[in-house]
């Protein structure tokens, strides 16, 4: 059956349309706009239900990305749902959103393709899943729920960067102003994305593992697009010879900017990079009125550990897997 023919999901192919419908909602976020969606080529997952003409749900359905050992949905978050027009004050809007999710997962199952969802944050109440299949006794997809974590700084909450700083553990603020003694200089604004790739090639590499030319290509494509279009910036640390020694790429939208994609050379540890580049560019996003600064995943052990160093608050998150049912 090909989407949108049962009457549940209707493509969208404007991106204005799209755009607009997505930051009228709660979970507006820069994985859902328009320009991150072709960087990844999947401007094609965009649908909608509607209800009496008026989109009430929208969802991004993800073609498949080829074979990528690594991470098949790497840089792929917060994409799962998103209510259009619908705020989350009171009970009545709760309702609502079960009511709508409902009609998603029914969509889905009555398309009967495997699909993976990582939804926003905001929606933490997954009970439309549980429902729907504890009452559907012959489903043709059978759900999967993993909670997952990520790290924000909520940028609201503090008077200034100056305040700000305050807050992060003491080791960080050391490193950042012992970098800012240096001659090493920053580009805030950076177009240099060889040097990028190269360090993030290093990065991986001085932990044993191999970036793919599909996966390496698949970055350049994120980054490239994002400078192209304004809806990302590279920030580009130099030692003073003009060596690459840290980049962090950061994708924004108009309340929020998320750390991407970081990456460093071991070879200049001690001039504290990552900590000036993150640090930086939380600095520009006070400068800019953001709302939330979000690292993109506090998974892993060490990883977590060092981006909480900088007071980024655990923040739960939901996956979801719906596989196709196996006759037995």
């Amino acid at each position: 059956m090909d989407i949108g023919t049962s009457g549940c999901l209707e493509p969208i192919f404007d991106d204005t349309e799209w755009d607009e419908l997505v930051s009228s909602s709660i979970e507006a976020n820069p994985f859902l706009m328009s320009s991150f969606l072709r960087s990844i080529k999947q401007e094609s997952s965009r649908f909608v239900i509607s209800e009496k003409g008026r989109a009430v749900i929208g969802i991004c359905i993800l073609n498949s990305f080829g074979c990528i050992p690594e991470n098949l949905h790497a840089f792929c978050l917060y994409q799962g749902v998103f209510f259009p027009h619908l705020t989350l004050k009171n009970y009545s809007d709760e309702n609502e959103r079960l009511r709508r999710f409902l009609r998603v997962i029914e969509c889905l199952d009555l398309k009967a393709d495997p699909i993976h969802l990582s939804f926003h944050p905001k929606v933490n109440d997954l009970r439309a899943v549980e429902w729907f299949y504890h009452e559907a006794h012959r489903s043709n997809l059978v759900p999967r729920i993993k909670s997952r974590y990520t790290g924000m700084i909520e940028i609201k909450r503090f008077a200034s960067f100056d305040e700000y700083l305050k807050s992060i553990r003491k080791e960080r603020l050391r490193e950042y102003r012992r970098s800012l003694e240096t001659k090493y200089k920053i580009d805030l604004h950076s177009s240099d994305v060889k040097n990028f790739l190269n360090l993030y090639e290093l990065t991986f590499g001085r932990k044993g593992q191999t970036v793919s030319d599909y996966l390496l290509n698949r970055v350049n494509s994120i980054v490239s697009a994002g400078l192209g279009d304004g809806s990302g910036k590279l920030k580009m640390l130099y030692s003073e010879d003009g060596e690459p020694v840290s980049g962090a790429y950061i994708l924004s939208d108009r309340d929020t900017s998320i750390y991407l994609f970081g990456a460093n050379d071991s070879k200049y540890r001690d001039s504290y990079g990552s900590t000036r580049v993150i640090l930086d560019s939380l600095k520009q996003a006070f400068q800019e009125s953001k709302k939330i600064f979000d690292f993109c995943g506090m998974n892993s052990p060490l990883r977590g550990e060092f981006k909480s160093s900088f007071n980024a608050r655990l923040i739960p998150y939901f996956e979801l897997d719906l596989n196709v049912r196996k006759e037995i």
